[in-house]
């Protein structure tokens, strides 16, 4: 997904039931962060009908929107990085049958796409990460990507302020 606002630009010229296909598109190929900005964007819309259609649409093939994810892209958008270096932070989304949805943050030298590759496999014993990787489904580049990279001082500062204040804001949250 391109950026938040390059969606919600791509959205408005078109149909409410185009954009419903869009967004059981994304929902189908397992990107619950765009399916959950399109269900946002058609809760803006007069008519309710297309946005009951998606979220029971997902349902049937065993997703549902994201309730907490504007919340948290409002929270991340208020952080801008100060540094330069080779340190990226990242916001993993969790899935718990008991707990539901939750978030993971956590900040690394290596490529994002290679640590959370890593947390997959669960074989890390002493941390977090290790306990809850069959949680872990997926990225959220909507919520970091405008923060990389950064400095491993402001990557851990920031990282430990972001599970703070998802925490305060209910937000089931994780992290080192």
């Amino acid at each position: 997904m391109g950026t938040h606002l390059q969606l919600i630009k791509k959205l408005q010229p078109l149909l409410s039931a185009d954009i419903v296909d869009l967004g059981m598109s994304a929902a189908e190929r397992g990107d619950l962060e765009t399916a959950t900005y399109i269900c946002d964007y058609l809760a803006t819309r007069k008519r309710q009908k297309n946005l009951n259609s998606l979220t029971r649409q997902m349902k049937k093939i065993g997703y549902e929107p994201i309730p907490f994810l504007s919340d948290a892209r409002r929270i991340t958008e208020t952080f801008q990085k100060t540094t330069k270096g080779t340190n990226n932070l990242y916001i993993i989304l969790l899935n718990d049958e008991k707990e539901g949805f939750g978030l993971y943050v956590g900040q690394t030298s290596k490529a994002i796409k290679d640590r959370f590759a890593q947390h997959l496999t669960g074989n890390r014993k002493e941390n977090y990460a290790a306990r809850c990787h069959k949680q872990m489904l997926m990225l959220l580049p909507s919520l970091f990507s405008h923060l990389n990279p950064l400095s491993t001082i402001e990557a851990k500062a920031i990282e430990k302020s972001l599970i703070e204040l998802f925490k305060s804001h209910g937000i089931r949250t994780k992290g080192a």
